[in-house]
């Protein structure tokens, strides 16, 4: 596992944590080598998510590693040693079409004890930082069940996601940790010659190892992540690593994922600390320009200027993964791939389309590399993802162990598209309402039928079917008012009933 490299002696971390990653593809665009299309080598960098093995997949783009040098906070490591929803850096060039990584790094957002566990808020407290769960995090097979429920204060973790403006985690990876060693990243702040603080969190460096940073680039406001154990309800760094993205100007193009961090205009911007614009030539996929702002979620593509600026040819706006089914896989139909396998699958019927960034994980077999391909029929598969035009979208496929409880249960989350007397429909799925299904607000007051049915159309909510005789049956309804004046009212119609 990861976490042995968090032991090992501080010394043997090598001046190497500049961030990096090689596309010119990254949101599923094309593979051309060569900016001016030659032919030759071109470098390149990224930041993103690992959603794949076979070779390293990130951003929707397979990078080949069997050369390329692996670093775990700047210890050498291995592929083995990564795991699917790592946020990693990659430094490679692309050569006719493929793209060969030359060095790949992974450094955990956040090692810590669990603190506090707020479930209705799908949060987690570690070292002071918000860990916030999304449908598209993944959690190790060791955690069971693979959700907050598996979890407990007092628990150590590791965790990788994006960091937002206010300090917080988009956890896109939760694993247990067994190290000693505890490890906090985010800005410096309260900097004293020999300690500064970190999301309330106080690092006392005065012994500690700096990488990638010196004393001139510690300031308030640098993005660092800092190693070490925990005396006095303070962090006793032996490493602090300096996280500032500084995109290299010989590097022909970027590819970089992450909240925008600052936002002054959309041609003056940071994506996880990295400074951008656009132009009007940029293109925009899944947003408008004016979806760009302060904590919003994106992909930018593009070349560097001579200030090391990330000039966008492309930007794409992450979609919010709100829908979840799981089930039995009943059909799969595999696309014509050249690289990234992608295609569509049903679930108990339900059509689900997967596409290049589509990130999977077997908790079955631990099969590696595991992607649309490695599924068979009858296999029990839980996929997040969200709906378009084009029908249900897929970000996360996780084939999961079959446990006795789970056989004819199934655990659904989307918009209701329609409602009749005694059912909804979701994903064009119609499920049956009983006198026995218990309904409730996000709040945990009790909705009788009649005001469910009221309410209901278009709004987001989560639920447990049983299958019987091939036909859906709701067990357990959550509803997620987008009102809350709605929600009020259904609270006080309840009570009257």
């Amino acid at each position: 596992m990861i976490i042995g490299f968090l032991n090992l002696p501080r010394p043997l971390i090598p001046l190497a944590v500049a961030l990096l990653l090689a596309s010119c593809g990254g949101s599923g665009g094309s593979q051309t080598a060569g900016i001016d299309g030659s032919g030759a080598p071109v470098a390149s960098n990224t930041s993103g998510t690992i959603d794949g093995f076979g070779s390293v997949i990130v951003n929707g783009v397979k990078y080949e590693s069997n050369t390329a040098e692996i670093l775990v906070n700047g210890q050498r490591a291995s592929e083995n040693d990564l795991r699917v929803g790592y946020q990693v850096s990659v430094t490679g060039n692309n050569n006719n079409g493929r793209s060969i990584a030359q060095k790949i790094e992974f450094i955990p957002s956040v090692v810590g004890e669990i603190t506090a566990l707020l479930t209705a808020e799908k949060q987690i407290l570690v070292l002071g930082k918000t860990i916030q769960v999304t449908n598209n995090t993944v959690f190790d097979a060791s955690i069971k069940p693979a959700s907050l429920a598996g979890l407990s204060v007092g628990q150590t973790i590791l965790v990788s996601g994006a960091i937002a403006p206010d300090g917080s985690i988009s956890a896109t990876r939760i694993e247990r940790s067994n190290s000693t060693n505890l490890q906090i990243s985010g800005q410096v702040a309260n900097l004293t010659s020999s300690s500064f603080s970190v999301n309330g969190t106080t690092v006392v460096y005065t012994n500690a190892q700096l990488i990638n940073l010196n004393r001139e680039r510690l300031i308030n406001g640098a993005r660092v992540a800092a190693i070490g154990i925990m005396q006095d309800n303070q962090l006793q760094a032996s490493t602090v690593i300096g996280l500032n993205k500084n995109l290299a100007r010989d590097f022909a193009s970027a590819d970089i994922e992450g909240f925008i961090t600052r936002f002054v205009s959309a041609t003056d911007f940071d994506v996880d600390g990295v400074s951008a614009t656009t132009t009007n030539q940029t293109r925009y996929e899944k947003g408008s320009p004016a979806d760009l702002r302060l904590g919003v979620k994106i992909e930018v593509e593009g070349s560097i200027n001579a200030s090391g600026v990330l000039v966008a040819s492309e930007v794409e706006f992450e979609q919010t993964s709100n829908n979840k089914i799981s089930g039995t896989v009943t059909a799969i139909t595999l696309g014509n791939n050249t690289g990234i396998i992608s295609g569509a699958l049903e679930v108990d019927g339900t059509r689900v389309i997967t596409t290049k960034q589509t990130r999977y994980e077997d908790k079955q077999f631990n099969l590696r590399p595991f992607n649309l391909s490695s599924l068979t029929r009858g296999d029990l598969v839980e996929v997040s993802g969200y709906s378009t035009a084009e029908g249900f979208i897929a970000t996360k496929i996780e084939r999961r162990e079959v446990e006795d409880e789970e056989a004819e249960t199934r655990e659904l989350e989307g918009t209701v598209s329609a409602l009749g007397a005694d059912y909804l429909v979701l994903f064009g799925r119609r499920i049956y309402l009983t006198e026995n299904t218990r309904i409730t607000g996000d709040s945990g007051e009790t909705i009788s039928l009649s005001n469910f049915l009221l309410l209901a159309l278009n709004q987001q909510i989560e639920l447990e079917v049983e299958s019987r005789d091939g036909e859906f049956y709701a067990l357990e309804i959550e509803l997620e008012l987008e009102d809350s004046d709605e929600a009020q009212t259904a609270n006080n119609n309840a009570k009257q009933d």
